[in-house]
């Protein structure tokens, strides 16, 4: 779902704060695309590029991360990235009917889908 593969020049993608540790958030923002390459997607804050800016981030195409150790992801729109968190709020409720888990694993179906599964199971309507 995070595959940034088709994110041209121009594009914008939103970066939520969120690192996939949470030890080190920060301030959600909008980054525009200045390079498209092979395996990484160049994008900064401010919507001109400057080469020397600190602000400028080098994204892993396949899967949407911020280059770095424990780096941050990266979503295509802040709509995106509230789907994506609903999705997965609502797989870690029906988890517990086919059993316990340590971690919630989101299927790629459809957001429409996994609501059907959750109301034929009484737990969200």
């Amino acid at each position: 779902m995070r595959n940034l593969s088709d994110v041209k020049v121009g594009d914008t993608l939103y970066d939520c704060g969120i690192r996939s540790d949470t030890r080190q958030n920060r301030k959600p923002r909008t980054l525009y695309v200045h390079k498209v390459a092979r395996k990484y997607i160049y994008a900064s804050t401010s919507e001109t590029f400057d080469p020397k800016s600190y602000t400028n981030e080098r994204i892993d195409r396949t899967f949407g991360r911020t280059d770095g150790w424990m780096g941050y992801t990266v979503y295509r729109s802040e709509e995106h990235y509230k789907e994506m968190v609903y999705r997965k709020e609502l797989c870690a409720k029906i988890q517990p009917m086919f059993g316990n888990s340590y971690t919630v694993n989101v299927p790629e179906i459809t957001t429409e889908n996994l609501k059907a599964i959750a109301a034929i199971l009484g737990i969200e309507e």
